[in-house]
């Protein structure tokens, strides 16, 4: 079988069938998906040599990018060939890593008569409509299929709190390299009885270097002494109050 080929153009690696190729892979490093312009090819355009990467990110602005990776993986010729996107999806929380899982998800909601169904970036990783509700559907991703640890978010718990009847928690089950996924849902009374809240923690970020500092705002706060104290009195009143 022939091996995927690449070829630079500009600064952008594209894939191409045949042997006329200078490339026989795009190497190590930091790549961004580029469309061509022109033939709407999709490439891997090198952004850098290492990755570095302490924060969370979401709402990419990728979505029209993730829906044609998501029409592919899903094709006939795809499915039938037994082929693959060569694609391994790495990183922290908002990074895109579950993509596969929420495409598969919302292909399952359909089947079973959700309309509208689609991955969004808040409160939860996807939306669909029945019967005149919204509802919403946090996936969890793991390829262990006899424990799972992992996290969700505040946004969430509180999506839950606002309307946990159409809420509910999936753990999405990998099976043959992501080809297809083992679904199990939770409603919140369900996963509540997994969940456990930890002493606050606060993250910090030194370059030795002294060329940057701490990133301000965003979604993170600031440490300061009124938020210690506002923290402390949070936790350790819930911890003290608790049954």
């Amino acid at each position: 079988m022939e091996k995927q080929k690449w070829i630079n153009n500009g600064w952008v690696y594209f894939p191409i069938p045949g042997y006329s190729t200078i490339y026989s892979s795009p190497g190590t490093g930091v790549f961004q998906i580029v469309v061509d312009p022109d033939t709407r090819r999709l490439g891997l355009g090198k952004i850098s040599d290492t990755f570095e990467f302490n924060f969370k990110i979401y709402d990419l602005g990728c979505e029209d990018i993730f829906q044609r990776v998501i029409t592919t993986w899903f094709s006939d010729s795809f499915i039938r060939d037994g082929k693959n996107l060569g694609v391994i999806f790495n990183g922290l929380k908002g990074t895109g890593k579950t993509i596969a899982a929420k495409a598969a998800f919302v292909e399952e909601l359909r089947q079973r008569g959700f309309e509208d169904a689609k991955v969004v970036s808040a409160p939860a990783d996807v939306v669909a409509e029945k019967d005149g509700k919204t509802w919403y559907f946090e996936i969890k991703k793991t390829t262990h299929d006899d424990k799972y640890f992992g996290a969700a978010t505040l946004t969430e718990w509180v999506q839950v709190v606002k309307d946990p009847e159409h809420f509910r928690f999936v753990v999405a089950i990998s099976k043959d390299g992501d080809r297809t996924f083992d679904f199990i849902e939770y409603t919140p009374e369900e996963f509540m009885e997994f969940s456990t809240v930890p002493p606050f923690k606060f993250y910090f970020n030194i370059d030795f270097s002294g060329k940057k500092k701490a990133k301000r705002g965003g979604r993170a706060l600031n440490v300061t002494g009124e938020l210690v104290e506002r923290l402390r009195d949070v936790y350790y009143g819930m911890k003290d109050n608790r049954s």
